[in-house]
């Protein structure tokens, strides 16, 4: 399992802060003049060559490395996850697609930490596990009506229960015991310096940002819900329910779910020794030019 540097081969990566880099109120307006269909064409077949040429190539964990089927889990589900997020995106549920891309972003953030800290990562694993199992317990022993009398877990000792509350944040936080930021700074030398690693951080603080005020129904996020209407005078009318599906996001949740979903195929490659220059000069290239926001032609 050797990890190398990793890069993003092209500056068209950049891409991404155009098409987020507008003012958050008005970030729904920010689409690329390209092919609808071609874009939804390459996250699918980025998700053909993870799904049906990757994973099946990625050797079983074992004994020797126990860290590996965490990152098998791991993977296997943010790719059911990529999958579902481009579903959604193609099928006009743009706002839902990132909401997904909001757990696809943490788990391949997850893989990468994973590998480069296979020991602690198991460990983390372990602790997680036990401490969960006993406020699990806990708050089954509040329902009697529904659980009747569980078997409790052993109990910890005060010294462990103390640590471990403190670092899984009382069940509240992640299962590595630390928060996303940090996990994102941890994985970081990963990207190369300058525009690369510049992108991860921006996916980190804006996309994923913008991602959680969907999910978590902030007032932004409410009002991406509603659209308004107006008088024929041109006055505010108020505001109505908007539902079902539209164009609304679906471009940038596309691509924010391309960019993580590529990131995770550069990762498996690397770590297994397979040959990521043609992913990177091919697929990658391929499908990042078709999200590029081009200049519309003079008359």
């Amino acid at each position: 399992m050797c990890a190398s540097a990793r890069r993003d081969s092209t500056a068209q990566a950049a891409v991404l802060g155009h098409i987020y880099a507008q003012r958050v109120s008005d970030l729904h307006a920010a689409a690329p003049l390209a092919d609808d269909a071609l874009q939804a064409e390459a996250a699918e077949q980025l998700r053909r060559y993870i799904s049906n040429e990757v994973l099946p190539q990625l050797p079983p964990s074992d004994a020797q490395h126990q860290h590996w089927g965490i990152v098998l889990a791991l993977s296997a589900g943010a790719t059911t996850t990529y999958e579902a997020a481009i579903r959604l995106a193609c099928d006009g549920f743009g706002y839902q697609a990132a909401m997904l891309n909001r757990s696809l972003f943490e788990a391949i953030v997850d893989c990468h930490w994973t590998t480069m800290n296979p020991e602690l990562a198991v460990q983390r694993v372990r602790e997680h596990t036990a401490y969960m199992a006993r406020v699990k317990a806990r708050t089954a022993a509040k329902y009697p009506r529904q659980f009747g009398d569980l078997p409790l877990p052993g109990a910890l000792s005060e010294e462990d229960d103390k640590r471990l509350r403190k670092l899984f944040r009382g069940g509240t936080g992640s299962w590595t015991g630390l928060n996303l930021h940090d996990r994102v700074k941890a994985i970081s030398s990963r990207w190369a310096e300058g525009m690369a690693r510049e992108q991860l951080f921006y996916v980190r603080d804006i996309v994923n940002g913008i991602n959680n005020s969907l999910l978590h129904s902030t007032p932004w996020g409410m009002a991406r819900m509603t659209r308004p209407l107006e008088e024929r005078s041109g006055a505010s009318a108020g505001r109505r329910a908007e539902i079902g599906p539209s164009a609304a996001f679906r471009r940038e949740s596309l691509f924010a779910s391309f960019w993580m979903a590529s990131a995770l195929a550069r990762m498996l490659l690397d770590e297994c020794g397979l040959d990521s220059e043609e992913f990177e000069n091919g697929l990658y290239a391929r499908g990042i030019g078709v999200f590029v926001l081009r200049s519309p032609r003079a008359p």
